[in-house]
């Protein structure tokens, strides 16, 4: 359902984030936060929250706490260029939540080598081995 892959495509986000820092300027210095990282703070996501299980049973409650694809912010007080939401979000939610759909994933599976073996790199992102996924013969 489209609840599932949203809840599917929000907990990818949050282990894989499409942006890793927001950049602004303060006094004339640059700064970048680091918001991709917020994903795997513990005291948020569990002493797991490097691994990729689906958390909250409802969009809202993902939304309530991820800031790496941020739907809205408040700025500083004062400083209003600090504001920043996603510009992509929707766009980029919506066409991943259409891909997935068209993609019908239960009539796929994986090659002969099994599930691929997954590298984590640090406090980062993962990656994995290379593997093969195919339309099923048994659908």
């Amino acid at each position: 359902s489209h609840v599932d892959l949203g809840r599917a495509i929000l907990e990818a986000v949050r282990v894989y984030p499409p942006v890793m820092g927001v950049t602004f300027t303060e006094d004339g210095i640059r700064f970048s936060g680091l918001v991709g990282y917020s994903g795997y703070d513990a005291s948020v996501f569990g002493e797991d929250a490097h691994d990729y299980r689906i958390r909250y049973d409802t969009i809202q409650e993902y939304q309530n706490v991820l800031i790496n694809w941020n739907d809205r912010s408040l700025p500083v007080e004062g400083k209003p260029e600090t504001s920043h939401v996603c510009p992509g979000k929707s766009l980029s939610y919506n066409l991943l939540l259409a891909f997935l759909s068209a993609l019908d994933i239960p009539t796929w599976m994986e090659g002969p080598e099994g599930s691929p073996e997954v590298k984590p790199s640090g406090a980062g992102p993962a990656f994995w081995d290379d593997y093969t996924i195919s339309k099923s013969t048994t659908t």
